[in-house]
């Protein structure tokens, strides 16, 4: 994931991102019942996807083919990095502290997304498998 399609990069963990800012509200509220802990697990390309959400590591332009060298050595994101497990700043943000209150004004506005809407596909667009032209070399 990260910003390759970004118009759906940044939209696909909504549901994820929702649930956990759930969570962190009812927490910072102490609301009865609210979760001490939530854990959630998942890969590398989980992260990645939250931070897309977040808009986290996001260069100023595509990478392409004819990037130079020398702006690819430069781009802000770069796996290894993403995947290490360091406090970040958010871009809104002055301080790896944020309050929640302050994180809940950048990503309300992009909670609010229709994850069905994201991922369908209308009937007569859908590949249908028992349909031969839809695999011209074959089934495998």
């Amino acid at each position: 994931m990260s910003y390759g399609y970004a118009p759906l990069n940044e939209k696909l963990p909504c549901p994820l991102m929702r649930q956990l800012v759930a969570d962190m509200r009812r927490a910072v509220k102490r609301e009865p019942g609210y979760p001490r802990i939530t854990t959630k697990f998942g890969h590398s390309h989980t992260v990645v996807g939250l931070e897309t959400f977040l808009g986290l590591f996001k260069d100023p332009e595509k990478l392409a083919a004819h990037t130079p060298i020398q702006r690819i050595q430069e781009r802000k994101f770069r796996m290894a990095q993403i995947v290490s497990e360091q406090p970040v700043i958010l871009p809104e943000s002055h301080s790896v502290l944020c309050p929640f209150e302050m994180f809940y004004q950048v990503v309300e506005p992009k909670l609010h997304c229709d994850y069905a809407a994201l991922c369908y596909v209308p009937t007569s667009e859908a590949v249908h498998e028992d349909d031969p032209q839809n695999f011209p070399f074959g089934t495998f």
